[in-house]
């Protein structure tokens, strides 16, 4: 009898997790960098020649950074500065690193993006795409430029549209940076 209670419990609470999730505004957790998690494939990134200043356990939640073979120097700042909260994600010396946030987006919808971000030298540059997955065992299709930026020294709020790419995708969003870049307060919103 306790299996069945427990069954019908978990449900119960993974219904309540999606209709919260689906019904948020932000659709991406922790688009701050302010909360902890596990750095995935920490010691691949290093073995690859990524410089990470931070340790396995202090990274923050949910984000990833792509282990392909482009190297880049990624810290999390702490600064008052910030855009949003107190800390934020810095990339340096990239050839073409791409991080994103683990979430993947039912692709029959529009999704309005805003990021802020900035390069200590200027000039650098930050390429948003979306990465594409079937449905069926989320197996990866390709990836698609969205915006290619070029970023100035200050903090500067961003806008990109991820269009729809029909309910047999998902769709996954990343930032690519060649150069140097700063990232804070990612938001991904449902397009009405």
């Amino acid at each position: 009898m306790k299996k069945i209670i427990k069954c019908s419990l978990t449900v119960v609470v993974v219904v309540a997790v999606i209709a919260t999730v689906l019904s948020a505004d932000n659709l991406i957790e922790n688009g701050s960098f302010e909360e902890k998690g596990s750095c995935l494939g920490y010691d691949m990134l290093l073995k690859k020649g990524f410089t990470l200043n931070f340790k396995k356990a202090d990274w923050t939640k949910i984000w990833v950074i792509n282990n392909a073979s482009h190297k880049g120097e990624i810290t999390l700042v702490d600064a008052k500065d910030a855009p949003d909260g107190e800390k934020y994600l810095q990339i340096k010396k990239a050839t073409d690193t791409h991080v994103y946030p683990n979430v993947k987006l039912p692709g029959e919808f529009k999704y309005d993006v805003t990021f802020y971000a900035k390069a200590p030298t200027g000039n650098n540059k930050l390429y948003v795409y979306t990465y594409l997955y079937k449905v069926e065992k989320t197996k990866y299709i390709t990836s698609k430029l969205i915006k290619k930026i070029t970023l100035s020294d200050k903090w500067q709020k961003f806008s990109v549209v991820i269009s729809e790419y029909g309910d047999d995708k998902l769709s996954m969003l990343a930032l690519g940076v060649k150069g140097d870049c700063d990232l804070d307060n990612l938001t991904v919103n449902m397009k009405e």
